[in-house]
């Protein structure tokens, strides 16, 4: 988790997404609801991380609400990282196997949290 979260505060640096003027033209609570979930929620995870390393009864918590509130964020990057640049917008059936390979992975690390720490 401290690694994912200290990923996901590097990664967002870099303009990676591909329609970057699209992502321009939104409007400004559209582009900090996204930079939000971009900066807040792996700062999240490198907190949550650390203190599931110390035994935090809080972190768990804390863990298992951003792997449920993350696999909305990451069902997205997931799709647009598949679709490439030259393609565009994922098209639905990209977004429903994002989704469902999020879900799966997340279901995995929450078992794992949930059962393991602690």
């Amino acid at each position: 988790m401290v690694l994912i979260g200290i990923a996901g505060l590097v990664l967002p640096l870099f303009p990676r997404e591909p329609n970057q003027r699209d992502f321009q033209a939104q409007s400004f609570a559209y582009r900090l609801g996204r930079r939000t979930g971009q900066f807040g929620l792996p700062a999240a995870e490198v907190i949550a991380g650390f203190n599931l390393f110390w035994h935090h009864a809080w972190a768990r918590n804390l863990a298992l609400a951003l792997l449920v509130i993350g696999s909305f964020f990451n069902a997205r990057d997931f799709a647009w990282g598949f679709s490439g640049a030259k393609e565009g917008r994922p098209t639905l059936r990209l977004y429903l196997v994002s989704g469902t390979v999020v879900a799966a992975w997340n279901a995995f690390w929450f078992y794992l949290i949930y059962r393991v720490a602690l």
